[in-house]
């Protein structure tokens, strides 16, 4: 028996599996020995964001899948399929494709839109349940072809009225396309400003520079060990000991420190006396830095400790990093630690320990860091922050208007929104 993916959906429509809405793998016939447009699965990106490049590729009569323009490409092997490599494709430089064999190309039939098509795969009720009925071995899973042909049904308006729900989400599509592009923009500024100001290269005032070993600065910077500007403590190792009981105290991982903030999820707690939180508490300005992680882009991120009034410590595989306020500002200090020269002497430097890149306490203590006056830093502060203001308003205006998509997405394909009949519509393949 069929699943209805949209139970709630307005009963005038029919219910359809996606095999009646389009071809499965059609069998395309191409040119033996001619090269064409080539598809991997890292050329999709995930979250259903569409295809970042073509590649080129002899057609060799081989196993790979074909396909055409306003085709939709569908990842079918595990993690592919759960992370959203699906995508419409569109601008092909040739009449066809090929492309991995773990995609599922399908090709829509006459009475459906492509872009309606998308909108139903893509949708969180019908992905939800095509990736719960995914079959295999554990970190082998796929689709399978009968799931989409018996097992999950979707509810099909008539194409005039699909060309109208593909125009709405078209719109909506452009407004997260054009506040992502400013949220780019604004990283991008951010990024640009870092580069200047941590550097002395922006700067109003005319003054020599020195070339040091971490690059060139003006003279009246210092560059300094870490441990001559601040103390590094370590956090504390985690066992069965830890268990909170008489005295709770709340810790923060390697998961809750992100690169410039720290997470308030999943809040964790472990047994701390009176007389270790003496001295293994966090204080107001600490800046945590990740000792490891399996990402090289992420080793040694960091993120400053903000106090919320409740006492806090932080584990081991963090270091603990307090700066001394006399020579340099902790914002100063953060920024200089998640900049991108730093990032670049991490992953020069780091080891790899089953499969995780750590950087140890002696590491860190000889990192050096770029010092100026004060007043200068609290100067480079105040346009970063200003730059991080704008980040975080293009940030939330992306998240809002994603949010207003999907909620338009399910209201539009189950019916609770109808578009007018008398609202202009494209031709097939323009919506």
């Amino acid at each position: 028996m069929k699943v209805d993916c949209f139970p709630d959906a307005t009963p005038d429509w029919p219910r359809c599996s996606i095999a009646e809405l389009a071809t499965i793998d059609p069998p395309y016939e191409l040119e033996l020995g001619k090269v064409y447009p080539f598809l991997e699965m890292a050329s999709v990106r995930e979250g259903f964001a569409g295809i970042a490049k073509y590649d080129e590729r002899v057609w060799d009569a081989s196993g790979l899948c074909r396909f055409a323009e306003n085709d939709v490409i569908l990842g079918k092997i595990t993690p592919c399929a759960e992370n959203g490599k699906t995508a419409l494709v569109r601008d092909l430089p040739d009449n066809f494709g090929i492309g991995s064999t773990e995609f599922f190309v399908l090709s829509p039939h006459e009475h459906v839109v492509p872009e309606f098509l998308f909108a139903v795969l893509t949708a969180g009720p019908f992905h939800r349940r095509l990736v719960s009925r995914m079959e295999g071995s554990t970190g082998r899973l796929r689709i399978t072809r009968d799931t989409l042909k018996k097992w999950l049904a979707v509810p099909v308006p008539p194409i005039e009225e699909q060309r109208r729900i593909a125009i709405a989400l078209k719109l909506a599509d452009d407004s997260v396309v054009k506040a992502q592009a400013e949220l780019n923009a604004a990283q991008d500024l951010k990024r640009s400003l870092e580069a200047g100001l941590l550097t002395g290269r922006i700067d109003k005032r005319a003054r020599s520079t020195t070339k040091t070993k971490i690059g060139t600065f003006p003279n009246d910077w210092k560059v300094l060990l870490l441990m001559e500007l601040a103390s590094i403590g370590s956090g504390v190792t985690l066992n069965q000991d830890r268990a909170p009981k008489k005295y709770p105290c709340r810790y923060l991982t390697v998961a809750h420190v992100q690169r410039g903030s720290i997470s308030n999820e999943d809040r964790r707690f472990l047994e701390m006396t009176p007389e270790e939180r003496k001295c293994r508490l966090l204080e107001e300005g600490d800046v945590l830095v990740i000792e490891g992680h399996a990402s090289p882009m992420e080793i040694g991120r960091a993120a400053m400790f903000k106090d919320q009034g409740e006492p806090t410590t932080f584990q081991n595989h963090l270091f603990r990093v307090r700066a001394d306020i006399n020579q340099i500002l902790p914002t100063f200090l953060l920024y200089v630690l998640n900049s991108e020269r730093v990032q670049r002497h991490w992953n020069a430097i780091c080891n790899t320990s089953s499969g995780l890149n750590t950087i140890n306490r002696r590491n860190l203590r000889k990192l050096l860091i770029q010092c100026p006056r004060i007043d200068e830093q609290r100067e480079i502060i105040e346009t970063l922050d200003a730059a991080e203001v704008s980040i975080l308003a293009s940030s939330n205006k992306v998240s809002a208007l994603d949010e207003v998509k999907r909620s338009l997405l399910h209201n539009l394909l189950t019916g609770k929104i109808r578009i007018p009949a008398d609202a202009p519509v494209p031709d097939r393949g323009a919506a």
